[in-house]
């Protein structure tokens, strides 16, 4: 293989390093700075609706503004983030619902335990950030960094071979 097509095949894996860099800037950075924040769903309890793997965005909002059939995200204890639906809106609690369970939350939904109203989600995302949680997929992001880093030095000396010749 020639020292070109040996730089612009390195071209290309980095134009699409690029591209997946600036998607998932636009999946987990962008709604952060603008006041959402992500949960993975982690169960089966809003199916349809969501699926586990995908991540809901919710956004803090006044109590009093929920209505009945809102989406929710709220602490179910300190360990424990729920993502249901509002069967019932009341003055100081809301009842509460996954799409897929037979019967509602046994547990009322007070103001403190709101952490705010889902506006949207995005498929599959989870799954992605949950592998990224662990030891093996951190070791797999450092070599891509790195060979990526690789590419660029060599890239870099196959230009200026070629320049030099």
């Amino acid at each position: 293989m020639n020292k070109k097509k040996a730089s612009k095949i390195i071209d290309v894996f980095q134009n699409i390093e690029v591209v997946i860099a600036i998607i998932l800037i636009i999946i987990f950075v962008v709604p952060l700075i603008i006041g959402f924040k992500p949960y993975v769903i982690k169960s089966g309890s809003m199916v349809p609706t969501f699926k586990i793997g995908d991540v809901a965005y919710t956004k803090k909002v006044a109590f009093s503004s929920l209505k009945d059939g809102d989406i929710i995200g709220f602490r179910l204890d300190d360990n424990t983030t729920v993502t249901h639906r509002v069967k019932e809106k009341h003055d100081s609690y809301i009842i509460t619902k996954g799409d897929a369970n037979k019967t509602e939350d046994t547990k009322y939904v007070y103001e403190d335990d709101l952490i705010g109203k889902v506006y949207f989600h995005v498929p599959y995302v989870g799954h992605f950030t949950s592998a990224l949680n662990k030891t093996s997929a951190k070791v797999i992001v450092v070599v891509i960094v790195l060979v990526n880093v690789g590419l660029a030095i060599l890239a870099n000396w196959l230009n200026k071979r070629e320049v030099a010749n």
